[in-house]
């Protein structure tokens, strides 16, 4: 008979995101990961899969995650909560993950190390951002809604390179003022409710 688990999957995730997160793939070993959750490399694979599969869950988690940070702007799909969403990013907190960049974007940088089903989970993200901001910008009636969507999200996939090569959120604060002044003006001038 087997050995019952004693320890809390979402937590451990959790953790094995970070790791992934704040090292990058090729950076994260299972010594870095015992380390981090305490249990053993047999443990960690038995739970989770190898790593490719506990880095496919980690950037499932990290979109799950995400989805539920743009839960505002799903919601009440408004500029003002484009403009929230960005700026809570410059305002995190030292000890925040963001200050890793996003795991996504990092993602990116590490290309043909990755599996496809990675790769298909980073453009799935990609969209899902994609979609809440051109939601909210059609709500606004913007003309050329998709190719501020772009804007939007490209800027945001750039700020999260900026993030994780200077390593803190404070790196994209005057970014972040432009895109909310772009945002507001966009707003202004968007046609009034009839």
């Amino acid at each position: 008979m087997g050995r019952l688990k004693t320890f809390d999957e979402e937590a451990v995730l959790q953790n094995i995101m970070r790791v992934f997160w704040q090292h990058g793939y090729v950076g994260t070993t299972f010594s870095r990961l015992e380390a981090d959750t305490g249990l053993t490399g047999r443990s960690l694979i038995n739970a989770f899969g190898e790593k490719d599969d506990l880095f496919l869950k980690s950037l499932e988690h990290y979109c799950a995650e995400t989805r539920v940070w743009l839960t505002p702007l799903a919601d009440d799909p408004t500029i003002a909560n484009i403009i929230a969403f960005f700026r809570d990013i410059a305002n995190a907190l030292s000890s925040d993950p963001r200050n890793f960049g996003c795991l996504m974007v990092n993602t990116v940088f590490e290309g043909a190390k990755i599996n496809p089903a990675a790769k298909n989970c980073q453009a799935s993200f990609r969209n899902m951002v994609r979609e809440r901001f051109l939601t909210a910008l059609v709500a606004a009636k913007l003309p050329g809604a998709e190719a501020k969507a772009d804007l939007l999200c490209t800027t945001l996939w750039g700020m999260g390179a900026e993030i994780r090569s200077s390593g803190t959120v404070k790196s994209v604060a005057s970014t972040v003022d432009e895109v909310i002044a772009l945002l507001e003006n966009w707003q202004a001038s968007s046609p009034a409710p009839a």
